[in-house]
């Protein structure tokens, strides 16, 4: 057991050196054979203007965006690499950096995030993005009319975001927004002259918004539930709580003294979104530089497949969830009860622990960025094999082994 475990420390010890990117070799991606080659043109977005135009032009786009700009570039020798991250560093690209041999990530003070990273055959990958915030949103229907109860068209700030089907009691889907005010509006999706709208404040430390929505036959009246409130004054809208608010509890009081997160996503001993939005944010987590995807594999729909698709699509594990009496959780695409009392996860090689719990760190604690997700990490794998694992942010990581597979157990405290 003690080797076992210590096989887990040291590999995990290492992402802080290769940040997710176990094999700096070039997958099958890289061979040349899937790339589309073409003269780069340079954007004009602000992400692209945070970073110099490399040497070589012969690029293959593949997010061309006011968020996101990323490339591979042909004909790039290492040399030209090396060359590349130095202009980038001139370029302020020198905040929290992590450089290894064959890739550099770091930010700049204007919070753009970038990648550079060599793969053999002279390609050369490059990102840059925009600092957004991952931000969950639920929508609880609140109408009990029928009759005025109608399909539904959200925005924010007038771009679409999603569908809401008449007489769905809860609708919760992921948008990625700048820090600062934003409006939520809802609108009867044939008539939007029917509508209602709020605003509200997206912060680093707060991004998960819950909205209860009333369709009436002439309007759609929205109530902030959680999450800050944006101080442009809406009819909708009840004053935000400060310090010496009468409703603020002396538990909130402590937490804004203090300055520490509020978790919206655990309540009353279970985690508040649904296995699918789970899935969802460990699959965005791949961003950052692990390369797991994810699918439903059984007839009963009991659990979720790990594999590496950089490595042939390697079976790496599983994930499945208890609900908060302890049975199985359904992982139908339909079911969207937000009543997660328990996520299980198996894995089968120990090189694999350190960037699977890091994913699923995120993938449950939306305030955790990668490079925090990697510090507590470390504290989680210091204790593992045993029962109380170790807790942060009021999420408890557990981390055991029966000598054949790797488990971690992750709870609300």
């Amino acid at each position: 057991m003690k080797k076992i475990l210590s096989i887990i420390t040291v590999v995990f010890m290492l992402l802080s050196l290769v940040a997710c990117d176990s094999n700096n070799d070039a997958s099958d991606d890289y061979n040349g054979n899937d790339f589309e080659w073409e003269q780069l043109e340079w954007p004009t977005y602000d992400n692209a203007k945070q970073i110099p135009i490399p040497k070589s032009v012969t690029a293959d786009v593949r997010n061309k965006n006011d968020i996101r700009f990323d490339f591979y570039l042909a004909d790039t020798t290492y040399e030209d690499y090396k060359s590349y991250v130095e202009e980038c560093k001139t370029k302020g690209f020198t905040v929290d950096a992590v450089e290894q041999e064959n890739r550099y990530y770091a930010f700049n003070d204007s919070k753009y995030e970038l990648t550079v990273q060599y793969h053999d055959g002279d390609i050369m990958y490059v990102q840059v993005v925009e600092d957004r915030c991952e931000v969950e949103i639920k929508l609880l229907h609140t109408t009990k009319d029928s009759a005025k109860n109608y399909d539904i068209k959200i925005e924010i700030d007038g771009y679409w975001e999603e569908d809401g089907e008449k007489g769905k009691e809860a609708i919760t889907f992921d948008s990625h927004l700048k820090e600062g005010n934003h409006t939520l509006i809802v609108e009867n999706d044939d008539d939007d002259d029917i509508n209602g709208r709020i605003d509200f404040v997206v912060t680093d430390d707060e991004e998960y918004f819950e909205f209860e929505i009333t369709c009436l036959s002439n309007k759609i009246d929205i109530k902030q539930i959680t999450g800050i409130e944006s101080s442009v004054e809406d009819s909708n809208k009840k004053e935000p709580l400060t310090s010496n608010d009468e409703n603020l509890t002396e538990k909130d009081e402590e937490k804004t003294n203090n300055n520490t997160i509020d978790n919206n996503y655990v309540s009353n001993g279970v985690f508040t979104y649904n296995a699918r939005t789970f899935m969802k944010r460990f699959d965005k987590a791949d961003m950052d530089g692990c390369n797991y995807v994810y699918a439903r594999t059984d007839d009963e729909n009991l659990y979720y497949e790990i594999s590496d698709i950089e490595d042939s699509y390697r079976s790496v594990g599983m994930i499945g969830f208890d609900k908060f009496d302890g049975t199985i959780m359904s992982i139908n695409d339909d079911y969207t009860e937000s009543i997660i009392g328990k996520i299980n996860i198996l894995v089968e090689e120990a090189e694999d622990v350190p960037s699977v719990l890091v994913a699923c760190m995120c993938a449950t604690d939306p305030t955790l960025t990668t490079t925090s997700a990697f510090n507590v990490g470390q504290k989680i794998v210091e204790c593992a094999g045993t029962s109380e694992g170790y807790t942060y942010n009021n999420i408890n990581y557990v981390i055991v082994t029966d000598d054949e597979y790797y488990y971690i157990i992750i709870t609300p405290a």
